[in-house]
């Protein structure tokens, strides 16, 4: 008995797990800034192996990687004209094609403006 009950928490748990990885961001999304120096569409797109690039009027603003754990991502590592030094932290759903990001943690300037809103899968 205690060996079906340890399988079933083990079999549960490693499905949490996989469910958990399946719903990380993949691919290409755009979201609107409505106002401000940061007006604009903006293009974010997950690559293999957590990679990141942030677009902006065709050039690239930052690429970083991220890393998720659950429904949380940190966006950290970047590099290019608009990078962060400093790692933010965002939880995040998906829904068909919407990716809604909020944050958690983020001290950059530009960055949360850009990031925490809705995004639409391309």
């Amino acid at each position: 008995m205690r060996r079906t009950v340890l399988a079933f928490a083990v079999a549960t748990a490693l499905t949490f797990v996989a469910v958990a990885a399946a719903a990380a961001p993949s691919g290409t999304y755009t979201t609107k800034v409505p106002s401000g120096q940061l007006k604009g569409t903006w293009t974010l797109k997950f690559s293999s192996g957590g990679a990141y690039t942030t677009s902006f009027k065709g050039g690239v603003i930052a690429k970083g990687k991220a890393t998720v754990s659950g429904s949380k991502i940190t966006f950290a590592h970047e590099t290019g004209p608009g990078a962060c030094t400093k790692a933010g932290r965002y939880s995040f759903k998906t829904s068909g094609k919407t990716l809604k990001l909020t944050r958690i943690s983020d001290t950059c300037d530009g960055r949360p403006t850009v990031l925490a809103r809705t995004f639409t899968k391309q």
